[in-house]
């Protein structure tokens, strides 16, 4: 099973390199419910692959209630066309590969992110994820994009 995840995460990274040339980072941190955690992370960004629409993997590390997860998330955002400046609006969805570490065991599960968000145009984002399978039940994210949209 994590063989097949990490195959298929380097698939993606490989198909998607030619829009890697133009990448912004950020960092998050936050909070998660179903387990209930502190959650730190970060993520890139890369050039739009067609309109409105990037491809934005993060990692995120979630600490507390006894275990610790480490989210492997290979998401896509899209940005919602508004007039809303300075802010922008976009949703995403994405599958996510969760290494849990709890009760002395580790082992890696497959879940599914849908997150939404609203990023200002000095890089600053708030930032809601809904997991499916077996994700966190939620995080609430806020953070900061370097080089924003």
């Amino acid at each position: 099973m994590t063989r097949r995840l990490l195959s298929a995460l380097a698939l993606v990274m490989i198909v998607s390199t030619p829009a890697f040339a133009q990448l912004k980072g950020g960092l998050r941190a936050g909070v998660s419910g179903g387990p209930t955690q502190f959650v730190l992370g970060g993520h890139v960004e890369t050039a739009e692959i067609v309109e409105r629409l990037t491809f934005r993997p993060s990692v995120d590390l979630g600490v507390g209630n006894g275990g610790t997860i480490v989210g492997l998330n290979i998401e896509f955002a899209y940005w919602l066309p508004a007039k809303t400046d300075p802010w922008k609006f976009y949703l995403g969805a994405g599958p996510a590969a969760n290494i849990v570490h709890a009760a002395g065991f580790t082992d890696v599960f497959g879940g599914f992110n849908l997150l939404g968000g609203v990023q200002h145009t000095s890089g600053l984002f708030v930032e809601m994820k809904g997991g499916i399978a077996d994700s966190p039940d939620f995080k609430f994210l806020v953070g900061y994009q370097f080089r924003p949209r």
